[in-house]
């Protein structure tokens, strides 16, 4: 992308009592060679991360305490978005440092109005198990096999044609897109091997699991090592250790929610960091 105009991008991140997710998620953002960019977190939480992006002058920092569903989350973080294009940033997941670059090329070289990268690589954090589908562009192709969660799209699309649903069980992005395309929009499914891995930890909305849905035979188990370099992998082997401590967490969380319990009789109900 050299030479071309580099449209500013705003990754949008829902959240909710996952700090330690959140501090890498920001790291991860932080590591994007496309420098045109801004993150908007909407967290709704107890535990609310204001502390970790205080200082981050790329990231506007949004705890409005009467939104709760991820898609009137996203909703919100679209409508204060300043960029161009919207990305959507899970707050658990792995992304590569090239991977806004990569998304990004098809809007400037094909007139794309949406990206989205096929579901190549799950790591299951409980059991540290890594599966990977090598050809999962061939076998599933086009919007059917996009990972929704990894979108990118045109703000004025949203803003005119579709949002997303305001439900307590989430809102994949399936059916905003899908409205999308009957509306003429132009979408494009890129391979991914490289520039996503979705974890698994037990709380994720989207209940998917490799091995037990379509071509199933397909997907491969992989080492840890496979999926994340040593730095990454032993973030997860930390989160993985944590979560094989329930009682030493719950008790730490419950603590740490009666403080919670009692500053928030003081906390307004929205609260902005960097608006």
């Amino acid at each position: 992308m050299e030479g071309m105009e580099q449209p500013l991008v705003s990754c949008i991140m829902p959240t909710r009592n996952r700090r330690h997710f959140v501090e890498q998620a920001l790291r991860y953002f932080e590591q994007q060679d496309y420098p045109n960019k801004e993150l908007i977190i909407v967290d709704d939480g107890d535990d609310l991360v204001v502390d970790l992006v205080s200082q981050r002058p790329n990231v506007r920092y949004f705890a409005p305490q009467y939104i709760h569903s991820v898609g009137a989350k996203r909703n919100f973080a679209c409508e204060v978005a300043r960029g161009e294009i919207i990305c959507h940033w899970d707050d658990d997941d792995w992304y590569s440092a090239s991977r806004l670059s990569y998304q990004v090329a098809p809007f400037l070289t094909r007139n794309a109005d949406i990206t989205g990268l096929h579901l190549h690589s799950v790591f299951d954090l409980q059991h540290m198990q890594g599966w990977r589908c090598e050809d999962a562009h061939a076998l599933t192709p086009g919007v059917e096999g996009m990972h929704y969660g990894t979108m990118l799209y045109r703000k004025h699309l949203w803003m005119t044609r579709s949002r997303f649903h305001d439900s307590p069980k989430g809102d994949d992005g399936s059916g905003f897109v899908r409205r999308l395309l009957n509306q003429g929009a132009r979408a494009y499914t890129l391979p991914c091997i490289e520039h996503q891995v979705y974890v698994r930890h037990g709380s994720n909305i989207w209940k998917y699991q490799p091995g037990t849905t379509i071509n199933h035979e397909r997907w491969q188990p992989i080492k840890p090592e496979q999926c994340f370099n040593s730095q990454d992998l032993e973030f997860y082997r930390n989160i993985h250790f944590q979560l094989k401590q329930p009682a030493i967490v719950n008790a730490a969380l419950f603590r740490k929610h009666i403080g919670k319990s009692l500053a928030r009789r003081l906390t307004p109900l929205f609260f902005c960091l960097k608006r």
